[in-house]
């Protein structure tokens, strides 16, 4: 074993749902603070079980292992990372700046976010042939076998019509909220 080899951190295992928009800024910012980490992909209804065996929660994605807490959320990953790093290397603003960048973390994280996902999923997933490929890709053999079963029962569970509750429920939570000047955004 060399000096060099001896000081490596060791790596954490970062288990994750492929086409997960948190997933993907889970692979972010890891890379951003520079922490080694091996990915461990699963199909959606596979993961659930992976992070209940492995941090104890039905959340994705988990980072555990490599000297490192367990981690459930992304937030919690950038808290964790970003306490430890240099002043100009650091994601978090402090400051008066803070409150308005959490404000806009809840917006677009969590309510823009998920509606992005919902309708996505809503208009993707009945379409088997684009979406086997994402759902699946680098996931065990076994778990490729069984993704066919949860994309029709998910799309079947889907509403058909466009004045179905779905739609309208997602229409609704995607409607953006009015500007501080009272006006909507032009996309709206």
């Amino acid at each position: 074993m060399t000096a060099h080899s001896a000081a490596a951190p060791a790596k954490a295992t970062l288990i994750t749902f492929p086409p997960s928009l948190d997933c993907e800024l889970s692979r972010f910012v890891l890379g951003y603070y520079a922490i080694p980490y091996e990915e461990v992909r699963h199909t959606v209804l596979f993961s659930f079980f992976s992070t209940l065996w492995h941090g104890g929660t039905l959340h994705f994605p988990l980072l555990y292992g490599g000297g490192y807490p367990t981690l459930d959320t992304i937030r919690k990953m950038i808290d964790q990372f970003d306490a430890s790093c240099p002043a100009d290397r650091k994601l978090l603003l402090a400051g008066s700046d803070h409150d308005a960048v959490e404000a806009d973390w809840t917006q677009f994280n969590a309510v823009l976010g998920g509606a992005t996902a919902s309708y996505a999923y809503f208009h993707l997933l009945p379409h088997r042939a684009i979406m086997i490929r994402p759902l699946t890709e680098g996931t065990p053999f076994y778990e490729v076998a069984a993704a066919p079963a949860p994309v029709r029962s998910a799309s079947a569970a889907a509403p058909a019509s466009p004045s179905a509750p779905g739609r309208r429920d997602c229409a609704r939570r995607c409607a953006p909220s009015p500007r501080r000047d009272g006006s909507r955004p032009s996309w709206c």
